[in-house]
């Protein structure tokens, strides 16, 4: 159900439930006039006592005590219309305020749509992360794989404002050979033992996978922020020394694959704490098994491309 009919259901809701409120007063009014004839008759004023007036009263004792046990029960019937109609009007009162949140979910809803309609055509065609993977679709045509890069006469000076120019993602893999996201699968058993014992001796199965899922964070991390769409996080200093980085890494040799410098694993991933034994078996493993080959980026920083 979309928010629009809902909308309208609360609404219809609503105007019944006010409706039987109204039909319910009237009862409770006639209900009332009912029960002051009852108290009249149950309390009758000295010089309207029949005792006072007739000593012999007749028959009529016999139809009055009868009118009195039915007002009586009219009253009886009164105070539980009360209390249903006050339930009621509650009732009334929560379907009221749950309507205006959903006018107000709405047109948050209606905002959030408009957004994204709006920079759906500035973003790449495929992002990090599974969750990005579904963004692209045929009523937005890619857009070319380029991002903004920080001219290279940046000041020093975080509160600069640098201009920015757009270049070729070089490091992009193409459109037809784009993955959803910058990912390594694990590996399995069999493909492990396929390695040099001297190799695999020295790490786990387990921990290897592991290091997988680290350095998937790590790319995942990076491209992410290569594609943010944001132009306020461009300007930062971060951003600017990222770009920077990458830009100065990259080679011919990276095209089509994503890729991180060795640096990144050292400072992000777990394995490489474990010693620089483990770490380098953990990266040769890695090689073997065809998940990274080491390129040698611009100015000899050792990166690992996705395979």
């Amino acid at each position: 159900m979309s928010s629009t009919t809902a909308a309208t259901t609360a609404e219809e809701l609503v105007d019944s439930f006010t409706k039987v409120i109204s039909s319910l007063n009237d009862d409770v009014n006639r209900l009332s006039d009912l029960s002051e004839i009852r108290n009249h008759l149950l309390n009758p004023s000295p010089s309207n006592d029949p005792e006072n007036c007739d000593p012999n009263r007749g028959v009529g004792d016999s139809l009055a005590s009868s009118t009195v046990e039915t007002l009586k029960a009219l009253d009886t019937t009164l105070a539980d219309l009360e209390k249903r109609a006050e339930l009621l009007e509650i009732v009334i009162e929560d379907e009221k305020s749950a309507s205006k949140e959903m006018e107000k979910n709405r047109d948050v809803a209606l905002k959030q749509k408009e957004f994204l309609a709006s920079i759906m055509p500035h973003l790449p065609s495929k992002l990090p992360g599974d969750a990005l993977s579904t963004m692209s679709s045929a009523n937005h045509p890619a857009p070319p794989l380029s991002i903004p890069v920080v001219a290279s006469n940046v000041a020093e000076d975080s509160s600069s404002v640098a201009d920015t120019d757009t270049i070729s993602l070089m490091s992009a893999p193409s459109v037809n050979t784009l993955r959803n996201s910058p990912k390594i699968e694990i590996v399995s058993e069999s493909e492990l033992m396929s390695v040099q014992k001297s190799i695999r001796s020295r790490v786990t199965l387990s921990a290897l996978n592991d290091a997988v899922v680290d350095i998937n964070d790590v790319a995942a991390n990076k491209y992410k922020a290569l594609s943010q769409a944001s132009g306020k996080g461009r300007k930062t200093k971060k951003f600017q020394q990222l770009i920077i980085h990458h830009r100065e890494t990259v080679v011919p040799e990276h095209e089509g694959l994503f890729f991180v410098s060795e640096q990144d694993l050292r400072d992000c991933c777990a394995f490489f704490r474990g010693g620089e034994s483990t770490a380098r078996a953990v990266l040769n493993i890695l090689r073997s098994t065809k998940r990274l080959k080491q390129i040698r980026g611009g100015g000899g920083v050792v990166t690992y491309a996705f395979l």
